[in-house]
This record gives structure tokens, sequence and C-alpha cells, in this order.
């Protein structure tokens, strides 16, 4: 620009910052992959098959024109590859018959010159491909065309450079065989599936290849011999690590040189993540380490099942992460095909296999030569030769080993369960977490990367330390070292010493012991003694070292039994990929609705002190009562990983009944109490078979007379509002119904009475408990009729205003619309404090209940089931509404209404929290502005008393009592 006039420099700048600051909209017609599907192309473009979705994708076809080509009805590839008789007139013809042109916004004349050209590739690929799917055809393993085009090589190369900054070294390349045949099967936009045998690297160790393979290859109609190149299979780690090498640069290189293909959006990051994955401590290098041969095949089967989902219109990178965090998938190939004890159905060691000239026995000599007439063995392992018993004392429980941990493993293994190993791990201890890592299960447990799809981070933590005891525990002093006598005598605890003692017993130095602060809670039938092992720092240690966590039925296993119950044939809103396929599977004998049912519920005592812990931990376990030090040899109630162990060790004791007892229909284990529920027809011999399998195995029970107060004192009303609060866990419609209790538990002081109103609301809850439970199915759809409610209020008056519509993208004439003007009369509510203003949380809450009753009830969800999405700019009122719960009067009789109405019409309600500049039409409506609105879609609303079902009382006992 040397020599321009300087006012001639600023406009041209100025035009350069405008065009780079240019809205994106005005390209959206000729958006193309890679880049995201625009809104308004997503319906129609779905309707392309994916074959025809890779080719149009593959040569950058703009979106707006693969949504006119679906909408024509030119959807898979034959219909492509027909659309015009050569590819020369859809380079000619295109820009007339897709009508695209440069007088059009988004569109110039090098776009549309452009586009015409690429229609013409994506044609001739069409019907280059329905040309080849007449010949036979040819899976992706085979290699056809086996010659890499000169030239070809060095290009895949130059593009691995461009991405990674350097050349693949050329062992780690496929061979030319490998390369093309890949290479190939991107071109038609996927990844196909290799054996093993067949990755050839460039550069092969001669030792590694298999014999030359004589195979026929199908050229014009007529078969040709060709040789084949196959390796071994790796015998070593290292080998198939190596193999590993040059499949991934095989892939790598070819995959880069499509940058268009949406498909194609794969890392080298994303593969040495996977690969980490599979090597790493999750799954090659965990206990019982996986042979070679299973991680070989289950490598290969985790490609196949990506190459599928490739084909499905998945991008490789998500396939890739979907196969990583599927754990059923991980568990099949990998757990469930490991060998857990090897040689378990072998010669039985105490047996000889040959006497004293070596000549074999068979087992019968041995059933029928016992000196003792056992008829086991003649190296007997029951009794010894003078007829004694081989084993001491009374079959109890030994001091320190507090389950018949043979026992556990012998039953486990007849019943192949995957943790049969487990109780023998517990033998000598477990590591406690704080300096090292916890046990893993083989797949018991979900580890934190699987459930939160990363790895989680932690920070660099500070050592624990030491802290003193709670004041509750300082209180009942007597009592806990009544009970630490007590567990001396069990083994789980050494004590009492001196600071000296504890340190020489550990094993550690006295700054290393840390006395984590002891807590008591007072139980209606015991004394609840807790180490807590979160303030002194132990707990966080113990969670940054345990790769798992343990998980338990939850509320969605609870309702998903009541959907299969519920429908005996599949519904229609289930997706075909959804429905279970049970060979053979057959019901009960009658219908659970004729049956009559029994709890059986055991308690076990001291659960989480009956796992051992290995001495390293016991430093970080140290109790003081009374000056004295008591060192834990077990985990205890209050650190992190008692529950680990316990949880795995009572999930095996689960498996085991259900293995033992068929007729056991559930099994439940919340902390350490059991529950059963047993047909009443074999209640009594199933009762008494599973406590009895349960304490052969080395339970402790303990059994209890609860006895109910009728005092409503201020502690029973925390009690039992702290009950009830955990109830709705389990039926969380009663939720917003504990307002009311709560208010009333903040204003006790020492005791009180029930108010009409709690009476009134215990009432309710009373007969929603006991109705018959009403779930929504996750599968269940979103409903086309959508909607937006807004509210608006100044010092005298308050309007309510909102609109639906079943358009997807309906105009402000299209949609229906409702304005509501409130006033004391409808809404004395909105108006008993000095402005309506302050109700406004109230007035916006109410608006969504108008909007969503009145879809329900007029039928506007199609008479099944479906999520309303509906939208409000008051976050929390939509955070209110999800989880069922508000704080506020009269937010609180509102939302009860609301959760009414969605159990009363099985509706669940779908709201969603946008900002007030998207609420546009909604807050229009509120203030009177009906302009852009069609008067004959108004919809006239009824909020007389009796169209509530509990609104209008609620709100006239909490008038009279203050609320």
């Amino acid at each position: 620009l040397n020599g321009w006039p300087f006012w001639l420099k600023c406009i041209l700048l100025l035009s350069s910052e405008d065009l780079k600051t240019r809205p994106p909209t005005t390209m959206t017609e000729t958006t193309s992959s890679p880049s995201a599907i625009p809104v308004a192309y997503e319906a129609n473009v779905a309707l392309l098959r994916s074959d025809a979705r890779r080719i149009l994708d593959q040569y950058s076809i703009p979106y707006s024109l693969q949504a006119k080509l679906a909408v024509a009805g030119y959807v898979t590839v034959d219909d492509l590859s027909c659309r015009w008789n050569t590819p020369e007139l859809a380079r000619s013809n295109g820009e007339a018959d897709l009508d695209f042109s440069p007088t059009q916004q988004g569109w110039d004349q090098r776009s549309v010159d452009h586009t015409c050209m690429r229609l013409f590739q994506a044609v001739r690929q069409a019907q280059a491909v329905q040309t080849a799917a007449a010949d036979a055809p040819s899976s992706s393993g085979q290699r056809d065309g086996v010659v890499l085009q000169a030239g070809k090589r060095a290009s895949l190369e130059e593009n691995y450079k461009k991405v990674t900054g350097s050349r693949p070294p050329l062992q780690e390349q496929g061979s030319d065989a490998f390369l093309s045949a890949q290479f190939k099967l991107c071109e038609k936009g996927e990844i196909g599936f290799f054996h093993t045998k067949q990755t050839v690297s460039a550069m092969p160790d001669p030792l590694e290849m298999a014999a030359t393979v004589k195979g026929m290859k199908p050229v014009n109609g007529f078969l040709y011999q060709e040789d084949q190149e196959e390796r071994k299979s790796p015998y070593s780690k290292e080998q198939w690590e190596s193999v590993l090498a040059v499949f991934q640069t095989n892939l790598l290189m070819c995959v880069w040189a499509f940058p268009n293909n949406r498909l194609f959006d794969l890392e080298k990051s994303d593969m040495d993540s996977f690969y980490k994955f599979l090597l790493g401590d999750e799954i090659a290098k965990r206990s019982p380490a996986p042979e070679l041969k299973v991680l070989m095949h289950a490598e290969r089967a985790a490609w196949r099942k990506v190459a599928l989902h490739t084909h499905e219109g998945l991008s490789l990178k998500t396939s890739l992460d979907k196969v990583r965090s599927n754990s059923l998938f991980w568990t099949r190939e990998v757990y469930e095909k490991q060998e857990w004890y090897p040689n378990y159905e072998a010669w039985p060691a105490e047996w000889a296999e040959a006497n004293a000239k070596g000549q074999q026995f068979c087992k019968n000599f041995h059933l029928r030569s016992c000196a003792i007439k056992c008829g086991r063995s003649h190296n007997c392992p029951v009794y010894k030769t003078d007829g004694a018993l081989m084993c001491t004392g009374s079959w109890k429980v030994a001091k320190g080993k507090p389950f018949y941990l043979d026992l556990m493993t012998h039953a486990a293994r007849k019943a192949f369960d995957i943790d049969s190993e487990f109780p023998l791990e517990l033998r000598h201890g477990v590591p406690l977490g704080v300096d090292e890592e916890t046990l893993c299960s083989p797949g018991v447990w979900p580890t934190k990367e699987e459930r939160k799809g990363q790895l989680p981070e932690y920070e660099d933590l500070p050592p624990p330390g030491s802290m003193d005891n709670y004041s509750s525990a300082v209180l009942h002093e007597d009592a806990i070292e009544a009970t630490f006598y007590e567990e001396e005598k069990l083994d789980m605890v050494i004590g009492p010493s001196s600071i000296e003692g504890a340190a020489i017993t550990c094993g550690c130095l006295l700054e290393d012991l840390c006395a984590g602060p002891l807590g008591a809670i007072e139980g209606a039938d015991k004394l609840r003694t807790i180490f807590d092992g979160t303030a002194p720092g132990m707990n966080d240690h113990i969670r940054k070292n345990a790769k798992e966590k343990t998980t338990c039925p939850g509320l969605a296993a609870l309702y998903g039994l009541r959907w299969l119950q519920t429908y005996g044939q599949v519904p229609w809103w289930v997706p075909t990929e959804h429905i279970p396929i049970a060979a053979g599977a057959t019901g009960p004998e009658t219908a659970w609705e004729e049956e009559e049912w029994v709890l059986l519920k055991a308690d076990v005592t001291k659960a989480h002190r009956r796992v051992k812990v290995s001495k390293k931990g016991w430093k970080y376990q140290i109790a003081i009562v009374k000056g004295k030090y008591w060192v834990n040899k077990v985990v205890t109630y209050g650190v992190a990983s008692a529950q680990l162990y316990w949880g795995r060790l009572a999930a095996l004791m689960l498996r085991l009944l259900y293995y033992m007892f068929p007729g056991l229909d559930w099994a439940f284990v919340y902390v350490d109490d059991f529950a059963f529920l047993i047909r009443r027809r074999w209640a009594n011999k199933l009762a008494w078979a599973l406590l009895a399998t349960m304490a052969a195995l080395g339970l402790w029970w303990l059994y209890l007379d609860i006895s109910d107060g009728k005092l409503f004192s201020y502690d029973e009303i925390a009690e039992g509002l702290g009950r009830l609060q955990w109830a709705t866990n389990a039926f969380p419609l009663v939720k917003p119904f504990l307002q009311p209790f709560w208010a009333w538990k903040t204003a006790v002081v020492t005791a009180s009475f029930p108010s009409r109103l709690l009476r009134m609301i215990a009432k309710v809850i009373l007969l929603l408990i006991n109705s018959v439970i009403t779930s929504t199915s996750p599968f269940c759809p979103t409903s086309s009729t959508h909607g937006a409610t807004d509210a608006g209020a100044d010092d005298t008056t308050a309007t309510i205003g909102g609109w639906f519509s079943d358009l997807q993208n309906p105009r402000q004439v299209d949609v229906s619309w409702f304005f509501l003007q409130l006033t004391k009369d409808n809404a004395p509510w909105a108006f008993d404090k000095s402005s309506p203003q302050r109700r406004i949380a109230a007035l916006e809450m109410f608006g969504t209940l108008l909007l969503f009753r009145h879809l329900a009830q007029e039928d506007k969800i199609g008479g099944h089931s479906v999520y309303i999405p509906l939208l409000t700019d008051n976050q929390g009122n939509a955070l209110s509404i999800l989880n069922h719960r508000t704080k506020k009067w009269p937010c609180s009789p509102i939302l009860m209404e609301l959760v009414l109405q969605a159990h009363v019409f099985h509706t669940p309600i779908a709201i969603r929290h946008v900002k007030r500049d998207f609420n546009i039409w909604a807050d229009a409506l509120t203030n009177s502005d009906l302009g852009g609105f069609c008067p004959a879609k108004e919809i006239v609303l009824d909020i007389s008393d009796d169209s509530w079902l509990l609104l209008p009382k609620l709100m006239l006992l909490g008038k009279h009592q203050g609320a």
C-alpha cells in the first residue's frame, strides 16, 4: 500500500474489519462438513441414509443442498447416482436444479462454481460405488488392490507431518497392501475392520511373517490368484504393542488425508488416550492380569464396534469414546473371559498322583483307600491317621478373621462369581488407602472415570494430622471405652497403651501417629461411635487413591421394575434397540398383585468393622479415650474406605444368596441392614434358610424391639422430619409438601401441636404414599407442543401471560396465547404484601402452572405420557420445579398443586430456564402488548377455586396461620 493516500488506506482497513466481523449467519447457505449442521437443516439432513450422507460430506456439499436433495427424495447412494444421468450434467445443471445462484444471500460466483464441481465429484463417486456393488463384494479385510499408487505414501506422510510435526517411522507404517486397503476404505467414508494377522508393517521382521497365502480375487467377473501377506500372531506383549503402533499410524495417515469428512475427527491424543486406558491399570494391568489373547481379542472387538458406530453416522472420536466408556463391553470382553481360578477342577493337591515306584494313580484308588474310610483320599484332608480331626477349635470365627473366608470363596467359585477371590484378599488385611491405592474389584464397581467420562483431577493434599475428640465423645467416653474393651477381645483393636506403645505397635515414629476425632451418635437402641476421617484429612487421601466408587440400586432402578411390571407387552414408546430379548425366561407362577409378601429385615453388628486393615494403615486410625491410645486393626465407621470394602463383601453375599435360593425374589442391603422380599407361601422356611446361611458365612445378627413414641417434642419433630426427607428419595412426589413442616420445626422451641395446615398436608402425604405409584418412563418422548410464560407486577397490578405451539419454529402470529389480569378477588395471595412486586417469583410459577394444566387438560400432548418442554426466565423457579422443592410461601403451595397435576395426568414437567432476552413474546404479553398475536388464538383460562385440586385450601389455611 506504499504510495496510496492515507484516507484510502483507512477505508480498506475498515472494510477488511467489517468482513471479519460480519455475522456468520450470512454464510449458512454454504455451510458444509466438517462444520456443525445449522439448526434449520437438521431435520431434513437427518433423512439422508448414512452411505449417501458420507459421500456428500466427503465432498463438502453444503447442508442447504443436502436438505433439498433429501426433501426431494434423493436419500440413498442409488438415488444420488441417478439424480443426473452423468456427472457432467450435475456440474452444468446443478445450479438450476437445486436453486442456488450468486444472487442469493450467502452465495457468490466463486462458491457456486466450486459447489457445482463438488456435485460433479459426488455424483461420480456415487455412480462408482453402485458399479462396484454390482461385482462380488469383498470384506474389508481382503487386500483388493494391493498396489499402492506411486507417491501415495509420500503424500500421506506429508499429511501426517502437517498434523504432528514429524514423519511417522517407516517401521510403524503399514505395508503397501495394508495402507492401500485402509486408504480405499477411507475413500468410501469408512474405516473397515482388520484382523491382527493383517496388520503388517512396511518394514516387517522376517521372523514375524507367516507363509504367503494364496487367495482368489474377482476382477471384471474373473477370479485371479494373488498372494496375500500375513504376519504371525504376537506371542509377547512387546510384539503386540508394536502391532498396535502400526495399526494406529496406518489409520491416522489415512483418515487425515480426508480433512473435509466430518466423521474423521480423530486426533492422535484420542488414540493415545484409548490405548493408555487399554494398556493401563483398568484393563491390561488389573489384577489378576488378563491373558494376552484376551487383550488382543478385546482390542480388535473394540475397533469392530467403532467401525459399526462410524457406519451408523457417529464420528470416529465419538465412537471411540463411546466404546471406551462402555463398561458392559469391557466386562464381557475382558473380565468374563478371564480365568479367575485356574486348575480349579484339577487333581486335588492332597492326592498323590503316583506311588513310590512312579505308577500313576486313578481317582478311584484315593476314593476307596483312605485309612479312615472317609471316602476321599489316603492323604485325608479332614482326618489324621489316628482318627482325630485335622482342624482345631469348634468351627467358630477365629480371632481377627471376621468371616469364613475360605468357605465364602469356595461357594463363590461354585457360583462362578466374578469376585470369588475377594474373601481371600481380606485374609491378611486390606490397604486403608491413605498412602497407597485401595483394592480394585474385577468390574463389580464402576471406576470414577467410567461414571464421569473423564479422569478426576485432585490437588496436592497436605499430610493427615491429629485432632481432639468431639464433645459428644467426651460425654460418652465411658461407653466408648467399654466398647473398645469389648472389641479388643475380638482382636479388632490393640490397647489401651501409651503413645510410645501405640507407635511401637504401628511400627512408626511418634509424629507419624494420626489420632482422628471420635464422635458419638445416640440411637434408639445403641450408641454408635464414629471415627471422623474427614476433618484430619485421611478421607481426602483415600478418595484420591480409590479408583472405584460403590453404587447401589436407586430410584431409577425401582421405577424400572415398576415399568417392567406395568407393561406386560412392549410399549409403543420403547425404541427397538431397547427391547430386551430373554431366551427361555419364565415369569412368576402367579401375578405379583395376587401374591402376599413378607419383608425380612436383618441388621449386621459392626458391619464396617469386619474387614481387617494391613499394618501399614494402623497409624491413621488411632483413637484416644481418657488419655489412653487404642490402635484400630480394622476399618472403622467414618473412614472412606470402610464402605468400599464392606459394600463389596455385602454385594458378594447377596449374589451368593440369589444363586443358592432361586425362590428369593428381591434382596437389598443398605449400609449394615439387609432386607429380603419373600413370598408368604414359602416365607417361613426361606427366611430361616437365609439367616442360617449368612450366619454360617460368619455374619453376626442384631435383633431389636422397636417402640413408637407419641410426644411431639422438638427432637422428635427433627428426627421424624429427617426420616421423611430421606424417604422422599424413594417417593419424590412428597418432597414439595415438606416445606410447611420445616417451617414448623424452625418455629418450635421445646414442643408443639401441628396446625390445621400441617394436619391437612399430612393427610395428603399419606394419600399419595398409599396411592398407585406412577412414574414416567426414561424413554418417554418429548411433546412437539412447547411454550413459555412470564409474569409482570408493579405497586398495584399483577399480570400473567404465556403462549404455546406445536410448530417447530412458529411465528408470533401462529402461537396460541393467554393473558390474565390478577385481582384481589381471583388471587388474593398476590396482593397480601405491600406490593405485588414482592410476589413476582410466585406469580411466574403460577403462570407455569396455568400453562401446564391447560396443555394436560386439553389433551395437547397426544394422549400419551410425554415431556412437555416449557420455558421460564426465572432460574430459581426452574430449579425449584425440577427439584420439587422450594422454601418460600406462596411458591410452596403453587409447587404442590403443580406436582399434583403432573401426578394426576402422569405427565412430567420438562422446564428450562432461558434469559429474559429470549423470552420476548411472553414478556410482551405481561406488558399488555398484544399487537403481534392473532386474536382468534387467544385462550381463556379458568382460575376459579373449583378448577384446582388443592391450591385454594392451602392458600386459605396458610393465610389464617400466617404462613
